[in-house]
C-alpha cells in the first residue's frame, strides 16, 4: 500500500480541505463569544483538536462550519468553568444571546462576501485586474499606474470608480436576495 493510500492520510488531507478557508469563520464566531483573545485561541485550538477527533462523524455535504460551530460552543461552555473566576463572565443567556446575533452577523458578512465576489465578476477584465493586483497583490500608487498602463491620477480615479460600482452592485445583490 502506498503511503497516499493511507486511510488516515486520506482523512486527513479531507479534514485540511475543510479547515481551509473555514477556520477564520469558526474563530470569528468563538472571538464573539468569548471576550478575552488568548481564551479565544485556546478554544480555537481545543475546538479544532475536537473537530479533528470527531471528523469521522461529519456528514459530507453538510455544513462544515456549523458543525464547527455546535463543537466550538460545547468547548466555550466547557471554558466557561474554568474561566468562572475571570472578572468578565457573560450570563449563560447573555452568551445565548450573543451568540444569536453573532450567527446573524456572520451570516450577512457571507451574503456580502458572496455578493462581492460575484460583482468583481461582473466587472470588465481591466477593471478585474486592477481590483486583483490593488487588494490580492497589495500594489499601490505608482506601481500599480505602471502595471495598468495608466497615469497616477487616472488609477485613483478608477478604483474610486470601481468602489461605487462596486457598493452598489452588492447593494442592488443583497437587496435582491
Amino acid at each position: 500500500m502506498e503511503f497516499n493510500e493511507h486511510p488516515e492520510k486520506k482523512l486527513s488531507d479531507q479534514f485540511l480541505k475543510f479547515m481551509w478557508g473555514n477556520e477564520k469563520k469558526i474563530f470569528v464566531y468563538i472571538i464573539s463569544l468569548v471576550p478575552n483573545q488568548s481564551d479565544a485561541e485556546d478554544i480555537m485550538q481545543e475546538t479544532m483538536s475536537r473537530m479533528w477527533q470527531k471528523f469521522s462523524e461529519f456528514v459530507p455535504g453538510s455544513d462544515f462550519v456549523a458543525w464547527g460551530k455546535k463543537i466550538a460552543w460545547f468547548c466555550i461552555l466547557e471554558a466557561r468553568k474554568k474561566f468562572s473566576r475571570s472578572k468578565v463572565q457573560f450570563r449563560s443567556d447573555v452568551l445565548e444571546l450573543i451568540e444569536d446575533a453573532s450567527r446573524t452577523v456572520i451570516k450577512e458578512m457571507d451574503d456580502r462576501k458572496d455578493a462581492l465576489q460575484k460583482c468583481v465578476e461582473a466587472l470588465p477584465e481591466k477593471e478585474k485586474k486592477m481590483v486583483r493586483l490593488h487588494y490580492e497583490e497589495d500594489i499601490k500608487g505608482k506601481d500599480l499606474a505602471l502595471r495598468v498602463g495608466l497615469s497616477i491620477h487616472q488609477t485613483y480615479r478608477a478604483i474610486i470608480r470601481i468602489h461605487a460600482i462596486l457598493l452598489a452592485c452588492v447593494r442592488r445583490t443583497i437587496t435582491m436576495e
